[in-house]
């Protein structure tokens, strides 16, 4: 199997690189990463040339953001992957928070072109639940043949709550009210996201099923694009 791996947080990141040992267990791994953290880059692209930095004939370093990372992965290095790997993302990407991730939107990038993908995102301080349910969710995906040209895999980590932990969970992303309490100060607007005033949240949700100590994978369809066109 060929796996291009990409991420947001960056080519220095410690989850990438364990996520890139996970991977070696299941084919050759091709890694694009960005010089920097590109959180919150949603599908973002750069106009014009990405400078880049080869570190070796399988990881290379781009200016850019993580969606492209794919674009270069595909259509530089004409890699053709079986799977596109976004993550091991910190921070998690509940609801519809996935549409401002670079971690799933890279994905999803991925998936436009007509490729099988799937973005991995973890609690900040969840290395040890990450580190113990990465593989054995790949391995739930490959085993059921969850993976798909049609459709993103999302897929979200619990906590460091091993003893807790209540395995897998197929579900749909929660649609949280979220307001912006911002201000303006001096030549800077700042802001928060409240996500502390809304209703009870349904049983059958992610948000829900990641609190109640399960993974949980979303699937998001997206329409697909033609890497060329035929007249």
């Amino acid at each position: 199997m060929k796996i291009l791996l990409v991420n947001d947080d960056g080519y220095h990141s410690e989850r990438l690189h364990y996520t890139k040992e996970v991977l070696s267990d299941y084919g050759d791994v091709w890694v694009v990463a960005p010089d920097k953290e590109y959180s919150g880059s949603s599908m973002a692209i750069t106009p014009g040339p990405i400078p880049y930095e080869k570190i070796n004939d399988r990881e290379y370093i781009i200016n850019g953001t993580p969606c492209d990372c794919v674009s270069f992965g595909i259509f530089g290095l004409n890699l053709k992957p079986d799977l596109v790997v976004s993550g091991v993302n910190y921070g998690l990407n509940l609801g519809t928070d996935y549409m401002y991730s670079g971690t799933v939107n890279a994905a999803m990038q991925a998936t436009h072109f007509g490729y099988q993908a799937v973005a991995f995102s973890s609690h900040y301080g969840g290395d040890e639940s990450m580190k113990a349910y990465l593989k054995p969710t790949l391995q739930h995906l490959f085993d059921r043949e969850f993976l798909s040209h049609l459709y993103t895999i999302s897929v979200n980590f619990p906590k460091d709550t091993i003893e807790k932990y209540k395995g897998i969970r197929h579900t749909t992303p929660y649609d949280r009210p979220i307001r912006l309490i911002g201000e303006l100060k001096e030549d800077r607007f700042v802001y928060k996201r409240d996500f502390e005033r809304f209703p009870s949240i349904p049983k059958d949700c992610d948000v829900a099923h990641l609190k109640d100590g399960k993974t949980t994978i979303i699937r998001i369809f997206v329409e697909r694009r033609k890497p060329y066109f035929t007249l």
